[in-house]
């Protein structure tokens, strides 16, 4: 009797991958053999995303199309998890002809035993509880050649921004101990892993539960110890918490990338109390001015939301003017999403879907002239690239200053042969977000 394949599909943040991960190697425990072809797959997990509309719209089409396998394809079984599952739960199993069980996002864990329960219960399982309680170790498999790597630290928000569903899918801020993280780190670098990307909802306030205090550069300090590590890059820091502690902790690394990832979402006092994001404009431009200070020609990426409710045309035009003055290296720009459940949907002022899709273009038109200029400054100079995949003609890679998937990369002309890993680049050529160039030193060899 052969072995029943699995297809897991991830949607969402860098969040869901990890938790995807860990659903894979439970799977791979319980006896299903993983394959990337969804038509060939007994089984379909699809771990959804609900953070705004268009994400909650790709997460219900990806479930309506592996249903459909099971009339044209090999699928017995849809199981549907993550966030949409634990916004809407049984009416996505009402709703949906084909999802035979949903699972929502603090009970990932127990995939295996939803799996058991359908032999008995072919009628379709509802596993939904409130989010929360223990946030646990990822169960992943490293051994598959990848140099970089997420690691997860904390699950959960305490923030309560105005426009955010985030505490609500994903509970209570709560953090993992350090030991823990430091194992599994561990064994990310031990697999060959260089690079780690530090993600949570609130990357800043690690610790501040369990330690009482923010325990990032502890963290941080015992990372930069494990030998294999190159670059450690932090991701989603809410800019209240980056402190001068922190940038000094940046600044005197030896391995933390000079890249912060901080969104302000806006640069209006009235716009951020509306947000409810704990901070003036006066604090957030002293946060902003004390990185580039601190941290000369470090990276900042930051995200911008437009179109919120009661932004006016002034307002708007402020935020416009404040990205050309700052430049940003790196920036996300998104519509206002008007989510059921939240504080900012009920509020007046309520604007037109295409004010603000107007604004958002306006907006990356401007960064994308931003972009294009910072990127033409590499023009004929020498970067070190970690080299991650094969693409066609040439090796796709990244510089320190370009996080994974969200910053763009370099393209290496394929004149040699190579295994993933850091080389030196010569530049030779910019687009708005991308970088060309060739080889001229290859670590290792």
């Amino acid at each position: 009797m052969s072995m029943k394949k699995c297809f897991v599909l991830t949607l969402g943040c860098p969040k869901n991958e990890i938790d995807s991960e860990s659903m894979s190697s439970l799977l791979v425990k319980k006896g299903f053999i993983l394959t990337d072809d969804p038509a060939e797959a007994d089984l379909a997990v699809v771990n959804t995303c609900a953070f705004i509309d268009p994400a909650k719209e790709e997460s219900i089409e990806a479930a309506f199309s592996l249903a459909a396998l099971k009339t044209k394809g090999n699928l017995e079984k849809l199981i549907v998890c993550g966030c949409l599952s634990q916004r809407y739960g049984e009416r996505l199993l009402a709703e949906i002809n084909g999802i035979d069980a949903v699972i929502g996002t603090g009970s990932w864990s127990e995939i295996g035993d939803v799996i058991d329960d359908l032999e008995k219960n072919p009628k379709g399982i509802v596993r939904v509880k409130d989010p929360g309680g223990s946030y646990g170790g990822a169960l992943r498999d490293e051994k598959n050649g990848r140099v970089s790597s997420y690691l997860k630290v904390s699950e959960g928000c305490d923030n309560e921004c105005s426009y955010c569903m985030i505490p609500s899918l994903r509970g209570p801020f709560r953090s993992r101990p350090i030991d823990e993280i430091l194992q599994e780190a561990g064994k990310l670098a031990e697999n060959g892993v260089k690079e780690i990307s530090i993600i949570s909802n609130d990357t800043g306030s690690y610790g501040t539960d369990l330690y009482g205090e923010p325990a990032l550069p502890d963290l941080m300090s015992g990372l930069e110890g494990i030998e294999g590590f190159e670059w450690i890059r932090l991701l989603y820091l809410h800019p209240s918490t980056v402190t001068e502690e922190l940038l000094d902790m940046v600044a005197s690394s030896r391995k933390v990338c000079r890249y912060l990832d901080m969104p302000i979402q806006h640069v209006s006092s009235r716009i951020l109390r509306k947000m409810k994001r704990r901070m003036d404009a006066d604090e957030l431009m002293s946060r902003l001015e004390a990185v580039r200070k601190r941290l000369p020609g470090a990276a900042i990426r930051t995200s911008l939301i437009a179109g919120f409710p009661g932004e006016s045309g002034e307002e708007f035009e402020e935020l416009l003017s404040f990205v050309e003055r700052f430049r940003f290296e790196h920036l996300g720009v998104f519509s206002y999403s008007r989510e059921e459940g939240t504080e900012a949907s009920l509020l007046p002022g309520q604007v037109r879907d295409e004010v603000k899709l107007e604004r958002v273009n306006r907006l990356m038109e401007v960064q994308m002239m931003i972009s294009s200029e910072i990127n033409e400054s590499y023009n004929g100079t020498e970067v070190r690239v970690l080299i991650e995949q094969e693409n066609g003609d040439c090796f796709l890679g990244r510089m320190s200053s370009q996080a994974p998937e969200v910053d763009g990369a370099v393209r290496v002309r394929k004149t040699i042969s190579m295994k993933p890993g850091f080389a030196d680049v010569r530049i030779t050529g910019t687009e708005a977000y991308d970088l060309e160039g060739e080889f001229r030193c290859i670590e290792g060899t």
